[in-house]
């Protein structure tokens, strides 16, 4: 009995130090639309959370994008950081082929999401010819 109440009190521990919340533990995951606006020339833009902004913790902020894979579009790292939102820090989503996404990793209030869904390439409208993104829908949830 003593071993598993050390085990959750770790658990505690560790969950306070990586930015978890109470709320957080267990929770099933939620829908998540992300919107992106990109400048395909300077490969950085804003992204705003359409749908599960609060269950992720944000509402808004910017991105830088790296490329991971062989082909440029076959692999995209798109670095994150909150700006809007009740959560601080930034978090890593991984785009295959623009098709397929999920959450890599997190740092501050972010250390602990997780999440995948699909993708698809949008065009910018008024925002000009070099500006587009990737449309993002899935599930975010914290573990």
């Amino acid at each position: 009995m003593r071993s598993g109440a050390c085990v959750v009190a770790l658990f505690g521990m560790l969950c306070i130090a990586a930015g978890c919340r109470e709320d957080d533990k267990n929770a099933d995951p939620a829908p998540l639309t992300i919107v992106t606006d990109i400048d395909f020339t300077t490969e950085r833009g804003t992204f705003r959370v359409k749908r599960g902004s609060q269950e992720l913790g944000c509402s808004g902020g910017t991105f830088v994008t790296r490329h991971l894979g062989q082909d440029e579009w076959s692999t995209l790292q798109m670095v994150s950081t909150c700006t809007e939102g009740e959560r601080s820090g930034s978090f890593f989503i991984r785009i295959k082929n623009l098709h397929l996404w999920n959450f890599q990793s997190g740092t501050g209030d972010f250390a602990g999401v997780r999440g995948k869904g699909k993708g698809k390439l949008t065009a910018g409208g008024n925002a000009g010819p070099n500006r587009t993104g990737p449309y993002l829908t899935g599930t975010v949830r914290y573990s």
